[in-house]
């Protein structure tokens, strides 16, 4: 069976999956992600928390760029364009992914 693109469940559930690198999304770097997202690309950030809630936000692109590099949800604070600092504190583990749909098709 083909796996699916879109990845369901709460944060940790979505991390431990991108990290299989096995529906289209690969891990790369912070760099690549934000370029490949400025290029219109599908950018994603996770953060798995092993004692806790981790989180997923994607990276903004287009003429959202400019309002903030993630776009984020989660408490009020922290909603809309923001930082990646802002998203997942820079003492934590972050995880970078990039979709690819030629990746997706040809595995």
């Amino acid at each position: 069976t083909k796996e699916k693109v879109v990845i369901f469940g709460n944060a940790n559930n979505m991390g431990r999956e991108l990290l299989k690198e096995k529906n289209g999304y690969i891990k790369t770097t912070e760099k690549i992600a934000e370029q490949y997202a400025k290029k219109g690309g599908l950018a994603v950030i996770s953060y798995v928390n092993s004692k806790g809630h981790g989180h997923i936000a994607t990276f903004s692109v287009g003429k959202n760029i400019t309002k903030g590099v993630i776009s984020n949800i989660g408490p009020e604070k922290y909603i809309g364009f923001v930082s990646i600092n802002n998203t997942i504190s820079k003492n934590k583990h972050r995880d970078y992914f990039i979709f690819s749909v030629n990746y997706y098709v040809d595995r």
